[in-house]
């Protein structure tokens, strides 16, 4: 996704916001393989491919683990688009469906969100942000944004955010 970005904004243009499914990021978050490089994913699953680092060989190879992915995931019970997205994230489908929905409004809207926000090192802080653009990283989601507290942009890890509501003031006009 950065190499897109660089390559986007090479061209003068802004990356749309996609939704990202990340085969390494499911990986390391659903299962304990020695390596988690494509070739050592597909040995584990016993899946063979003569040809390496070839672009249609790999996109071949990574689709048969996703669909292995998907079928013993399906085994212990229904899996929403949500959970792979967020493969990292602990809440509910239903919460995380929220939580974006939440978001794609305000950047829609060019609303400020409140937030509760917790940083790896544990400390909670409350934070207004105007949102700016909704990111996919190595299996995580980040809501870049205009924070109001630091009077500069920053990354908000969407699994450490714990609450998030639409701010009440009026929309920040565009530019």
């Amino acid at each position: 996704m950065r190499f897109l970005r660089h390559e986007f904004k090479l061209a003068h243009q802004q990356l749309p916001s996609l939704a990202v499914v990340d085969t390494l990021a499911l990986s390391q978050a659903w299962y304990r393989f020695p390596h988690n490089s494509l070739q050592a994913i597909a040995e584990s699953f016993g899946l063979s491919n003569a040809v390496r680092h070839r672009a249609l060989a790999d996109v071949l190879t990574t689709w048969q683990i996703w669909q292995r992915f998907m079928a013993e995931r399906d085994i212990n019970g229904p899996l929403t688009l949500t959970h792979v997205m967020h493969p990292h994230d602990r809440r509910s489908a239903a919460e995380l469906e929220l939580l974006t929905t939440t978001m794609h409004t305000a950047l829609d809207t060019r609303q400020r969100l409140f937030l509760r926000y917790k940083a790896s090192n544990a400390e909670e802080t409350q934070r207004t942000v105007l949102p700016l653009e909704l990111q996919y990283e190595r299996g995580h989601a980040y809501l870049r944004a205009y924070c109001h507290m630091r009077q500069d942009e920053r990354h908000f890890r969407l699994d450490r955010i714990v609450e998030l509501e639409l701010s009440r003031d009026d929309p920040v006009p565009s530019d």
